[in-house]
This record gives C-alpha cells, structure tokens and sequence, in this order.
C-alpha cells in the first residue's frame, strides 16, 4: 500500500485530523502524507520512551516507580534512533526541502532524548538537533530554559 493511500484511509477513520490538513493529503500531496507521519511518528515511537523514562525517574512518586522500565524504554528510543539516522542521511530536513513543523517537534524530542543521554553513537541526528537550533528564531535548548526559569 502507497503512503498516500496509506493517509487516505487513516483520513476516513481519524476524525482529530484538521480539514486543511486532511485536504492536502487527500489531493495526493506526498509532502503532507509525509509530514503527517512524521508527527505521529516522532509522537509514538520517540516522545513515548521518554515520557516512560521522565516517569519512572521523576514523575511518579518512588513508590510507583517501576525501574525495570527505564532500560526498556531506552532501548524503544534507541531503536526508533537507528531508523531516524539512516533517514536523516543526506538530509537537512525530516520532509521535503525545508523545514516544517515536524522538524520544530522532532528537534525538541531530539533535544529531550540528549538531556537523558540517548543521542550518543546518533551523529546524524546530533548534527540535525543542532541546526535547528542554530536558526535566529530557534526557541532556547531545555537545558537553557531549565537554566532560566532556576535562577
């Protein structure tokens, strides 16, 4: 099954996606297909892991906490860190030939991932994470606002 064909069934059935957007990835406009997967991507294979790790180190309260889930949930991030670095070979931008807000969001997930240590042997994905935040209107890295908002 092509993408496209792909987002259009996911179209008939998923009643969250904006019309503007489901009339872009209906009219066959591969860009869009692409973006959107993106997102749902970097939302359930890269935030997903960390949002587990964030929860059994320091949301939870200790006595809920499930340590035997943190290597788990590296190892998920991990996994989906080796697909995203052979994707972003020869690439600047995740989709197409600029930046889009799939590369605002995977940045940031990118940038939540180096904070607890799980883009070392990613020099693709570093170097990506990087330049999206050397754009002049690139929001600051989270250790800058944690940094910030502590002083």
């Amino acid at each position: 099954m092509s993408m496209a064909l792909s987002m259009r069934t996911l179209l008939a059935t998923d009643t969250q996606i904006p019309e503007t957007v489901r009339a872009r990835i209906a009219s066959g406009d591969p860009d869009s297909a692409r973006h959107l997967m993106t997102l749902g991507v970097n939302e359930c294979e890269a935030e997903q892991p960390l949002w587990r790790i964030a929860r059994h180190t320091a949301i939870y309260p200790k006595d809920k906490r499930l340590p035997d889930e943190v290597p788990l949930a590296r190892q998920d991030f991990h996994d989906m860190a080796v697909v995203m670095e052979e994707h972003m070979r020869g690439r600047q931008f995740l989709v197409g030939d600029g930046v889009t807000v799939a590369d605002f969001v995977a940045a940031y997930t990118l940038d939540w991932a180096n904070e607890v240590h799980l883009l070392e042997g990613t020099p693709e994905l570093r170097g990506y994470m990087e330049r999206m935040y050397a754009r002049p209107q690139a929001p600051p890295r989270i250790a800058q606002a944690l940094a910030s908002v502590r002083a």
